[in-house]
């Protein structure tokens, strides 16, 4: 169960970056586009970034999860 977990949180990861390339790829022209794009990118950052990415945070999450009884 947790590695299913850390795998969802990587996908959404690479998820969020794909919609945002794709909403610049559609409309890059569009300044509503660069505000919706900066805002993701904002909460993505402020959310964590790529800490599921991280080596060293995989470890403390996954021993987290288990102690937990995930």
């Amino acid at each position: 169960m947790r590695y299913l977990l850390q795998v969802f949180v990587m996908l959404s990861d690479i998820i969020i970056f794909a919609v945002m390339g794709m909403v610049l790829y559609i409309d890059w022209r569009n300044p509503i586009t660069w505000i919706v794009i900066l805002f993701a990118f904002s909460v993505w950052k402020k959310t964590g970034a790529f800490e599921a990415w991280n080596p060293k945070t995989i470890r403390q999450f996954l021993r987290n999860a288990k102690e937990i009884g995930l």
